[in-house]
C-alpha cells in the first residue's frame, strides 16, 4: 500500500495496482490526485466492489481513499488489473444509425510504452464480417472508425490492440443496429395523480416505420417495471417520477421516451372535541384530535390555545393534550396537523371559559394585638381570586358601636393591608370583604382586637453571665429574657464607654430570650441592659459585672532544623504563640562534652538561632514565658551532625547525538556511610532513580543533568553538568515523473521521500545538472535536448545540518509530427495533386519523408505530385523521420472524383462540464477544411480541435466543411453541465454559487452536494431582499418549513464541512433584465455573473449606471482564499483594488437605489 504524511501534496497516482494489502491507500497529505483527469483512468484495487453497467472498463463509482473525503476518491477505478495496455470508453455513434449512414467507432488505447497496432472487427446481420485498422487522433489516446452500412440488422463489434512490446488486448463485443428506428411515445391518466390513484400507462402512439414495435419495456420510476402497450401502477409515495419507455423493433432498434410523472400528495384533515364544551377557570380541559390522513399519516400536531400558549409535537402523546385557562372569556383554539408529506391542515374551534369562584380570604390578622391606646394597629390579609381581585374593603366597629368602611391597601403578591388609629379604649369587631372581576364576592369571619390604657414598659428577667470570669482571648456571653404587654421594640447592653444591641430567640412580639457573645480586654467590665417597647416606653435592669484574666502558658509549634546537618553552623527554629505576648524564648542544647543554653532570635511569632556544631549526635529543648509570666518547655529533640557525600557522574558517548542512547555511569562516594539513594534529572523534564541509567534526548541543545544522591544518614550531594545534544543529518532522496521524460516535457521531481529523523527540512535546492537550478520540495523543469543528465538534490534541516543525492536521468528525444496537405481538395481521376508536407520536429529537423499514397505508389519527395488514374477513396500515409531517429506517422484519406461533402462530428467525453477539455472529433467525409462555431462566441478552423467551456449552457456547436467545390454544415445540441469547487481551509468556510439550472430547493441542493461536503449542521443561505437578511436552511437540523426554493441565476451561500466539488445541470442561458432592490431594509444585492465574457468590478458598476451606483456603493466578491470579500468602492477605491469578475462568479452589490440593468450571455 501507499502512506502519504502530511508535508506530501500535489502527487498524482494511477495505473497502480493494489493487491493482497490490509489498507490500500492513506493519504493524510493535501491536493493529491489518485486518477488521470485527462486520460480518465486510475488505479485497480482487488477490494473494489462497485458496477461497470456500460462496460467502459472504468467503475461507475468511486473508489475511497482513507481518510474518506470529498477529494480522497479515485474517480476513474479500473476494472482489471493495469498491464500496460487497455482498450476503454468504447462506443459506436450513433448506436442506431439509419441505412447507408455513418457509424463512429471511437475508444481510447493506453500503453505505458506505445501502440503498434489497433483494428476494429465488425460481424455484419448476413454473418459476414469487416476488419480494418483504428486511426488515432493527434497524439491523444483516442481511435476511431468510421464507415457507411447499408444491411439493416444488428453489428457486433470488437477492438483489438497491441503495443510495441507485443502486449496485446481485445475488448468485450458490443453492437450497433443499422435500421429506421422506432418512435416511443405514451401517455397516462389522470394527469395529476395521487398516492391512492391507480396510473394507467398507454404506448400506443409509438410506432416503427419500417416493421413493427416488438417489445415494451416501461421503467416506472420506483423501482417498477412493467411489459406491455399499457400498464397500470400506483405510487406508494408522493413525489416526481421519472418514467422511461422503451421500445425495439423487428430489426433491434429501439426508442427511448421519458417523462416525469408528479404524484400528488393529499394533505390530512384537521378535526378535534375539548371536554368540558364550557370549562371554568383553571379547570383542566381536555382536547383530543380525530384528523385523518387518506394516503399517509398524521405525524406532527400543533395546538394553539388562543391564549398565548402553544405545544407541538411528533409523538401520539400530542393528539391528545391537556390545558387550564386563567382567566375567563372566548378563546379560538387551532390545530394544525402535517401528515409524513410533510402537507398540513388547520381547523379553529371556539371555546368559552367561565368564572364561578369569589375571591379567597386568608391570614386575616391584627398587629399588634392588643395594642396601646393612640397608637396604630395594622389590619392585614392575603386575597386572591382564579382571575383577578376588583376591590378589597374593612369593615371596623368601634367599642361604642360606631363602624367604618375602608378600602384596603395592595401590597403585591395578593397582600392587603389597612393601619387603623386606636383611639377608643376597649374591644374593636372587624372583617374582609372582596370582589373580583366576575362580580363574584366573599366575606371573611369577623375577628378582634383590644386597645388599652395605660401603658406599661418591657420586663427584664433571667440577666445571666458566663462564665462571669473569662481567659483572655475566649468570648464572654451575657443574655436575658425580655417581654411585654405590646411589643419589644430594642434591648441594648449599656457599658459606660459603649452601647450595643443584643440579638434574640423571640416570638411575634419580640417577647424571648436576649444574647450577646463576644470577647473583652483585660479586667472587670461593668454594665446595665435597657429594654424599650414598640411605642417607646423604657426599662433598666439592676447593674452587673464580669471579670477577663491571663492564665494560659504560651504554645511552642513547628520545631524544625536540617536533619542531618554538616558540620558547621546549624539553624533551629519554633513558632511560639500567646494570647496576651510571649516574653522571652530559651533554646537548651547538648551532646558529648558539649552544653548551651541561649536566647532565641525572633522575628514576629518565629523565634531561631544559629549554633556552630561538629560532627556527632545532640539533644534539644525550647522554654518560653509570656507577659502574664506562665511559662512552659517543648519536649527534647534530637539532632545528627554528619559529613555529606559527594555526587558525581560521566557519561558516554561524549558528543551524543539526538538519536543516541546515553549511558549515564555514578561516580558518587560517601566517607562515613553507604549512598541508599539515586535520583537523576536529565534538564528535559525526565527523571530516572537507577545507579547508572540510560536516556535518549528528543531534541537536540544543552540540557543541564543533575544528579542528587543520599546517604544512610539521609545526608544528601548534588552534582550537575551540562551535556551537549548535537543534530542527526536529514537524508536526501527524490522521486522524478514522468519516467523517462523527454525533452519536450516539464519533468516533475519531488523530494518527499527525503526525511529528517529528529526534525524538519527547510530548504531543497537543486541542480539540474544542465546549468539550471530550483527550490522547494516539488519543482519542475524541461531539458532543452534528449541525453543523460546528473540530478542533485541538496537538503538542510531546521538544525543547519545538509545532506545531498544524485541520480542520473535519461530525457528522451520526441519523434516528430507527421502532417500534410494538398491541392485541389476534390481532385478528379488523372489530375496532377500538389502534396505539401506540413510536419515538423519540436526538438529538432526532419531527415526523411516516406509517401505511400495508396495505390501502390511510394515518394521520398518533401512535396511531392501525384495523380490517380481512376476515381475513389485512397489512403495516404506520410512517415517522417528526424535527426535523433524519430519516427511518425500520419494517414489521411483523399476522395478523387464526385463525392459530395457530408458534415458530422462527435466529441468525447459525451457529459462535459464547465472548465473540462472537450474533443471535438470530425466525422465528416470528403473536407479538405473545417470551421466550427462553439456556440459561445468562439471558433475554430481545426479538424478536431479542443475546446474548454467557461460556464455550463446548452451550447448550439456548428460545423461546416468545404471540400474545394461544395459545402455542408450540421448543428448539434452540446450540454456543458456546471463545475462547481468547493473551497474549506484554516481561512474559510463560506461559498458563494450560481445555481445555473432549473429550480431546487435548499434541501435537495444540500443532498446533492453530498455529506461528505455538507453534513449535519452545515447551512444553505440565500439573501432576502424584502428583508435585507439570509434565508437560512441548516442541514438536518431545520424542519420543512425552513426550507426555501433555489431559482435559475439565483446566488446560493453555502457553509461547508470540507472540501470539494459537484455538477450542476445545465440549462439554456439567456440574456436577462437584472432587478436590483434598495428599501427600509435592504442595500445589498446578490448577482450570479451570467454572461460568458468576463468583466471587472468598474466596468460592472459603470454598465449599472451612477443613479443606482453612485460614489460610495460598493462591488464585492467572495474570496474563498482569504475567507472575506475583496470590495471596489465607487469613485472611491484605487485601481489597483478594482478585479475581475469571470463568467459564473457571484457579485455582491451594495446600491443607492433600485433599479434594473440587462447581462448579455455573449457581448
Amino acid at each position: 500500500g501507499i502512506i502519504i504524511d502530511a508535508y506530501s501534496h500535489d502527487n498524482l497516482f494511477y495505473h497502480n495496482n493494489f493487491l493482497n494489502n490490509g489498507v490500500h491507500a492513506f493519504d493524510n497529505g493535501y491536493s493529491n490526485i489518485w486518477y488521470n483527469a485527462k486520460l480518465q483512468e486510475g488505479n485497480y484495487w482487488d477490494d473494489y466492489q462497485g458496477s461497470d453497467n456500460d462496460k467502459d472498463g472504468i467503475g461507475d463509482e468511486p473508489y475511497p481513499i482513507e481518510p474518506a473525503t470529498e477529494i480522497n476518491k479515485d474517480l476513474y477505478p479500473l476494472m482489471q488489473e493495469y498491464v500496460g495496455i487497455g482498450i476503454l470508453h468504447l462506443q459506436a455513434t450513433p448506436q442506431i444509425q439509419v441505412p447507408n449512414g455513418s457509424v463512429n467507432i471511437s475508444c481510447r488505447i493506453v500503453s505505458n510504452v506505445g501502440i503498434k497496432t489497433a483494428y476494429v472487427n465488425i460481424t455484419l446481420p448476413n454473418g459476414s464480417y469487416l476488419q480494418d485498422n483504428l486511426t488515432r487522433l493527434g497524439n491523444t489516446s483516442y481511435y476511431y472508425f468510421n464507415h457507411s452500412f447499408f444491411l439493416k440488422g444488428e453489428y457486433y463489434y470488437y477492438v483489438y490492440a497491441q503495443d510495441i512490446n507485443n502486449g496485446s488486448t481485445t475488448s468485450d463485443a458490443k453492437e450497433f443496429v443499422i435500421a429506421y428506428k422506432p418512435y416511443a411515445n405514451f401517455s397516462y391518466s389522470p394527469l395529476k395523480p395521487t398516492e391512492i390513484d391507480t396510473v394507467t400507462f398507454n404506448a400506443s402512439t409509438s410506432y416503427d416505420p419500417d416493421g413493427s414495435i416488438v417489445n415494451y419495456t416501461w421503467n416506472l420510476g420506483d423501482g417498477s417495471v412493467g411489459y406491455g402497450v399499457v400498464v397500470q401502477h400506483k405510487y406508494s409515495f408522493d413525489g416526481v417520477y421519472n418514467v422511461t419507455l422503451t421500445v425495439w423493433d423487428n430489426d433491434g432498434a429501439w426508442d427511448v421516451m421519458e417523462k416525469n410523472v408528479v404524484v400528488i400528495n393529499l394533505p390530512p384533515v384537521a378535526n378535534f372535541s375539548f371536554t368540558p364544551t364550557q370549562p371554568i377557570v383553571g379547570e383542566v380541559v381536555t382536547f383530543n384530535d380525530s384528523s385523518y390522513d387518506l394516503d399517509g399519516s398524521v405525524r406532527i400536531w400543533r395546538w394553539d390555545f388562543g391564549d398565548g400558549i402553544v405545544v407541538e409535537g411528533s409523538t401520539s402523546d400530542y393528539r391528545i393534550v391537556n390545558h387550564s385557562y386563567t382567566k375567563d372569556g372566548i378563546y379560538n383554539v387551532t390545530l394544525t396537523v402535517w401528515d409524513n408529506d410533510y402537507a398540513n391542515s388547520s381547523l379553529t374551534k371556539q371555546i368559552s371559559v367561565v368564572d364561578i369562584y369569589p375571591p379567597a380570604i386568608s391570614n386575616v390578622t391584627a398587629f399588634p394585638n392588643p395594642q396601646e391606646i393612640n397608637e396604630y394597629v395594622n389590619i392585614s390579609c392575603d386575597i386572591n381570586d382564579d382571575v383577578e381581585v376588583a376591590e378589597a374593603r374593612m369593615n371596623v366597629t368601634y367599642p361604642d358601636g360606631h363602624s367604618i368602611n375602608s378600602t384596603m391597601i395592595k401590597a403585591g403578591n395578593g397582600k392587603y393591608f389597612y393601619n387603623l388609629l386606636g383611639d377608643w379604649e376597649g374591644d374593636y369587631t372587624y372583617f374582609i370583604w372582596a370582589k373580583d372581576t366576575s362580580n363574584n364576592t366573599n366575606k371573611s369571619n369577623s375577628k378582634n382586637f383590644t386597645i388599652i390604657t395605660p401603658p406599661e414598659p418591657p420586663h427584664i428577667e433571667n440577666v445571666s453571665i458566663i462564665p462571669e470570669i473569662q481567659q483572655y482571648g475566649m468570648p464572654v456571653n451575657i443574655s436575658c429574657y425580655v417581654y411585654d404587654n405590646v411589643g419589644v421594640g430594642d434591648v441594648i447592653l449599656i457599658f459606660p464607654d459603649i452601647n450595643i444591641s443584643m440579638n434574640g430567640t423571640v416570638d411575634a412580639k419580640g417577647n424571648g430570650w436576649y444574647y450577646y457573645n463576644s470577647t473583652f480586654g483585660m479586667g472587670t467590665h461593668e454594665f446595665y441592659i435597657r429594654a424599650i417597647d414598640i411605642n417607646g416606653f423604657v426599662n433598666n435592669s439592676s447593674n452587673y459585672s464580669f471579670t477577663v484574666v491571663d492564665t494560659v502558658p504560651p504554645t511552642i509549634e513547628n520545631v524544625t532544623c536540617p536533619i542531618p546537618s554538616p558540620p558547621g553552623v546549624v539553624n533551629i527554629s519554633c513558632i511560639v504563640r500567646d494570647n496576651q505576648g510571649v516574653r522571652s524564648v530559651f533554646i537548651n542544647i547538648s551532646g558529648e562534652n558539649f552544653s548551651l543554653n541561649r536566647s532565641m532570635n525572633s522575628s514576629g511569632s518565629m523565634f531561631y538561632s544559629n549554633i556552630a556544631l561538629n560532627e556527632g549526635d545532640y539533644l534539644f529543648y525550647i522554654w518560653a514565658e509570656d507577659l502574664s509570666n506562665n511559662s512552659v518547655a517543648s519536649g527534647t529533640f534530637n539532632l545528627t551532625v554528619t559529613i555529606f557525600p559527594v555526587a558525581n557522574f560521566s557519561f558516554s558517548p561524549e558528543n551524543p547525538t539526538d538519536l543516541d542512547n546515553i549511558t549515564f555511569m555514578d561516580a558518587s562516594y560517601d566517607m562515613d556511610g553507604i549512598i541508599t539513594n539515586y535520583t537523576w534529572d536529565f534538564g528535559d523534564g525526565s527523571m530516572a532513580y537507577e545507579q547508572n541509567p540510560v536516556h535518549r534526548y528528543a531534541e537536540d541543545g544543552s540540557y543541564n543533568v543533575t544528579l542528587v544522591v543520599k546517604d544512610d544518614d539521609g545526608a544528601e550531594g548534588v552534582k550537575s553538568i551540562v551535556i551537549n545534544i548535537a543534530n542527526a543529518p536529514p537524508v536526501a532522496d527524490f522521486s522524478v515523473h514522468p519516467s523517462p521524460p523527454n525533452d519536450m516535457d516539464f519533468v516533475y521531481f519531488n523530494a518527499s521521500l527525503s526525511h529528517d529523523d529528529d526534525g524538519v527540512i527547510v530548504n531543497y535546492t537543486w541542480d539540474f545538472g544542465d546549468g539550471w537550478g530550483a527550490y522547494g520540495v516539488n519543482v519542475s523543469h524541461r531539458f532543452i535536448d534528449n541525453g543523460f543528465y546528473n540530478v542533485t538534490l541538496s537538503i538542510k534541516d531546521n538544525d543547519g545540518a545538509s545532506s545531498s543525492i544524485t541520480k542520473q536521468i535519461y530525457v528522451e528525444n520526441v519523434p516528430p509530427v507527421a502532417n500534410f496537405s494538398y491541392s485541389p481538395s476534390t481532385p478528379h481521376a488523372n489530375d496532377t495533386i500538389y502534396f505539401t508536407s506540413t510536419s515538423y520536429d519540436k526538438d529538432g529537423v526532419i531527415v526523411n519523408y516516406t509517401w505511400d499514397f495508396g495505390d501502390g505508389n511510394i515518394s521520398y519527395e518533401t512535396n511531392p505530385t501525384h495523380s490517380y488514374q481512376k476515381e475513389g477513396i485512397y489512403i495516404i500515409n506520410l512517415t517522417v523521420s528526424d535527426n535523433d531517429n524519430g519516427v511518425n506517422t500520419i494517414e489521411k484519406s483523399i476522395v478523387v472524383g464526385g463525392f459530395a461533402p457530408v458534415a458530422n462530428f462527435t466529441w468525447q467525453p459525451l457529459n462535459p462540464h464547465s472548465g473540462e477539455e472537450i474533443y471535438f472529433l470530425d466525422l465528416s467525409s470528403s473536407p479538405s477544411s473545417w470551421h466550427w462555431d462553439f456556440g459561445d462566441g468562439s471558433h475554430s478552423t481545426q479538424q478536431n480541435p479542443v475546446h474548454v467551456y467557461s460556464l455550463g449552457n446548452l451550447y448550439d456547436v456548428a460545423l461546416t466543411i468545404f471540400n474545394g467545390s461544395m459545402n455542408s454544415s450540421i448543428s448539434k445540441v452540446v450540454k456543458v453541465d456546471t463545475y462547481i469547487k468547493i473551497v474549506k481551509n484554516e481561512n474559510n468556510v463560506v461559498n458563494y454559487i450560481p445555481w445555473l439550472g432549473n429550480a431546487t430547493n435548499a434541501s435537495q441542493l444540500a443532498s446533492m452536494i453530498g455529506n461528505d461536503i455538507m453534513p449535519t449542521g452545515s447551512v444553505v443561505s440565500k439573501w432576502n431582499t424584502s428583508r435585507g437578511a439570509f434565508d437560512s436552511y441548516v442541514v438536518g437540523v431545520s424542519p420543512p418549513s425552513y426550507d426555501f426554493t433555489i431559482h435559475p441565476y439565483d446566488v446560493v451561500v453555502l457553509r461547508v464541512s470540507s472540501s470539494g466539488s459537484f455538477v450542476e445541470d445545465a440549462f439554456k442561458l439567456e440574456d436577462r433584465v437584472v432587478s436590483l432592490f434598495k428599501n427600509d431594509k435592504n442595500v445589498v444585492n446578490h448577482i450570479a455573473w451570467s454572461s460568458l465574457n468576463a468583466t471587472n468590478a468598474s466596468q460592472l458598476a459603470s454598465m449599472i449606471g451612477n443613479d443606482i451606483m453612485p460614489t460610495g456603493s460598493v462591488v464585492s466578491k467572495w474570496n474563498t482564499s482569504r475567507g472575506a470579500f475583496d470590495s471596489y468602492v465607487v469613485g472611491v477605491s484605487p485601481p489597483s483594488y478594482d478585479f475581475v469578475i469571470s463568467p459564473g462568479d457571484c457579485v455582491v452589490l451594495r446600491v443607492a437605489s433600485g433599479g434594473q440593468f440587462v447581462i448579455e450571455v455573449i457581448k
